[in-house]
């Protein structure tokens, strides 16, 4: 299951832990989203996006 994940994270590298799991169920993968983020989480993957700058001082 983690090459699965893993295939499927380095194709899109945007995916989180439910869309990956969509992915899979969509390709007949039989897999649960709490295992998938387990998977993620033991591989160190984590997806790509611009993060809030929630402590940064107004100018």
């Amino acid at each position: 299951m983690m090459k699965e994940v893993d295939r499927v994270f380095s194709r899109h590298p945007l995916f989180g832990s439910r869309q990956i799991a969509a992915y899979l169920r969509r390709e007949e993968t039989v897999v649960v989203r709490h295992r998938v983020r387990r998977l993620t989480a033991k591989m160190a993957l984590e997806a790509v996006f611009k993060r809030p700058r929630t402590s940064q001082p107004h100018p």
